[in-house]
């Protein structure tokens, strides 16, 4: 905020504002699996400072790998995104030679 303020006196910037709820499209819980309580219920997910919220999942998800839960703002209602740890997949085929093409671009 200070550098805000020392910007806006030697004229570099205009002056600081703060954002408004409104303003923010999304936040962010980092560490959902802190909270016990955040999949206690099926088809519902624990966020705090707001409680349950119903969810439709699109596809299975294990639980106990949740990473953290992103909740965006969209012009028809709101989104979640769920990031989870999963394995690194293998390779289902591997090349045995290698072919070039250059097409001249």
């Amino acid at each position: 905020l200070d550098d805000a303020y020392q910007r806006f006196f030697r004229g570099d910037a205009g002056f600081p504002h703060y954002k408004s709820a409104d303003r923010y499209l999304s936040f962010t819980y980092p560490q959902p699996s802190a909270v016990g309580k955040t999949f206690a219920q099926d088809g519902y997910v624990y966020l705090s400072k707001i409680g349950f919220v119903r969810m439709r999942t699109h596809r299975p998800f294990d639980r106990a790998k949740v990473t953290q839960i992103n909740v965006k703002r969209h012009a028809d209602g709101w989104m979640m995104g769920i990031g989870v740890n999963i394995e690194a997949a293998e390779a289902g085929q591997t090349a045995e030679t290698a072919v070039g093409i250059d097409v001249g671009l």
